[in-house]
């Protein structure tokens, strides 16, 4: 019993950073929910398929500029005696960034033409647009690692609050004032530039100046840029699909396809992205400390947690994805595109675990073999939807998405159970019970939703009083759980 104990309240830490994380990630992504009627509505299929596209490009385009320094930072950062060492560091990492995103940023600026005829219809403007603005994303994102690193979250979560929202207020401002995609996107260039100042003043505050010395950059060169091809496979197999459905069909198509695959991803997508921020620099503390069996109990636990959430989330959007997408966006996408969201929402419970048995490679800095994972995965993807999306249309996006996220989790467990010293404790009776509460609350919302169908929100908030319900009733979540978590919150 008291091995029991010592586990929950040494991770009181890591859960109260999660919470912090996790809060802010869901009032993100009511920004991401608020914003979505307003661009589908206000812009079209068409004109939301171009927002959709810019932000395609400006994904492909940071994980090659940032050259992986910003993963680099969380995992080395903590290992760093001397504020003086990692100051010298912090500048020389970031005048590295700078030249190659300028570099690449002034080229898209000066010839446009290519990329605008290929993918945006000729829209000249938004290239440029998009060319400062992965400038100023690949310079601030570097800035905001340090938050990760040294695990000042309340900071983190209140800078990316702020700046999202000012975004989103003035994206929708300008799009209601008639200036379409391109005045959204000057909404982002202008919230992001604000960012970028705020953060060059704290970091000047936090950092002596140095003049940067590109010679200290190797040990997270080293780190880093194995993590490339990984993260440009990851954005194949989660972005290209948009890229492709553009190129055969048109950029209506992906504002038909985009909406469902936002929708079905949401929540599995913000456990992974508060998974992903905590999980790095905790479990390096932890692992170059020696103590595997708190890492190895986190994984465990994130692992659970995960599948609590997102299991139930899959048969919520199988029952009602279509009225909620034609509540945030319009009858036709809904029509046209929300079979999509069943396809991501599958995917990102496959995501979900991949990430978790992906935290073993990293602690291992085995950051090759992911990368090798993401790019045989990404393969896979790009060869079905040249094959499929012709044949099938955004259906066969979504089939391939599918295949290519299972096939990345299955290889990442593979190689993961070759850090023998790590495991990852399964709870095989906890999930079975997660899958059953699942089932039960999906069987009594289908069988009440014809008498209810107008009121979704009726819907959802019986769903989730019943599974929840269900679960604590069979045992799926300890009383000693609840009792941590509320000792935790309060």
């Amino acid at each position: 019993m008291e091995h029991n104990v010592f586990k929950f309240v040494t991770l009181k830490k890591v859960v109260k950073d999660m919470g912090t994380i996790g809060l802010m990630n869901i009032i993100l992504k009511g920004r991401g929910i608020i914003l979505l009627p307003f661009l589908t509505k206000y812009l079209g299929a068409s004109g939301y398929g171009l927002w959709v596209q810019s932000f395609a490009m400006i994904g492909v385009a940071l994980p090659l500029l940032r050259l992986g320094v910003p993963y680099s930072i969380s995992r080395i950062f903590p290992s760093r005696e001397s504020n003086e060492e990692i100051s010298k560091d912090f500048y020389s990492l970031s005048f590295l960034v700078f030249l190659i995103s300028a570099a690449v940023s002034i080229s898209l600026f000066v010839f446009p033409q290519p990329l605008a005829n290929a993918i945006f219809e000729g829209h000249i403007l938004i290239v440029r647009l998009v060319a400062i603005i992965i400038l100023v994303y690949s310079l601030d994102r570097v800035m905001l690692s340090v938050f990760r690193a040294f695990r000042e979250m309340k900071k983190y979560s209140l800078l990316n609050v702020s700046y999202q929202y000012g975004e989103m207020v003035l994206a929708i401002s300008f799009v209601l004032l008639g200036y379409g995609v391109v005045g959204a996107l000057s909404a982002i260039l202008i919230g992001r530039s604000v960012l970028l100042v705020v953060l060059l003043y704290i970091t000047s505050r936090r950092f002596n100046l140095s003049l940067p010395d590109l010679s200290r950059t190797k040990e997270y060169l080293n780190f880093g840029l194995p993590t490339i091809p990984s993260s440009i496979s990851y954005w194949v197999i989660a972005t290209s699909d948009r890229f492709l459905i553009g190129f055969f069909l048109s950029v209506t198509y992906v504002g038909y396809y985009n909406p469902g695959y936002t929708i079905g991803i949401v929540i599995p997508m913000m456990i992974v992205g508060i998974y992903g921020f905590v999980l790095v620099p905790t479990l390096s503390d932890y692992y170059e400390g020696g103590d595997i069996f708190k890492v190895e109990q986190i994984l465990g636990l994130s692992l659970k947690y995960f599948l609590l959430i997102s299991v139930p989330f899959f048969f919520g959007i199988l029952l009602l994805y279509e009225p909620i997408l034609t509540i945030l966006t319009t009858p036709e996408i809904a029509s046209q595109g929300g079979i999509i969201a069943v396809f991501t929402a599958s995917t990102g419970i496959i995501h979900g675990i991949r990430s978790i048995y992906t935290q073993q490679l990293v602690l291992k800095k085995r950051t090759k073999i992911i990368g090798m994972v993401y790019t045989i995965a990404a393969v896979v993807n790009l060869g079905g939807n040249i094959v499929l999306i012709p044949k099938t249309g955004i259906i066969g996006a979504g089939i391939t998405t599918v295949v290519a996220y299972a096939l990345a989790m299955i290889m990442m467990i593979y190689f993961s159970l070759g850090v023998k010293e790590i495991s990852i404790h399964l709870d095989y009776k906890s999930y079975s019970k997660i899958v059953a509460s699942s089932l039960i609350m999906a069987l009594l919302v289908y069988s009440v939703r014809l008498y209810v169908w107008s009121n979704l929100f009726f819907l959802i908030a019986l769903g989730v009083v019943v599974y929840f319900s269900v679960l604590y009733a069979i045992g799926g979540v300890e009383k000693k759980e609840i009792d941590f978590l509320k000792g935790v919150v309060g």
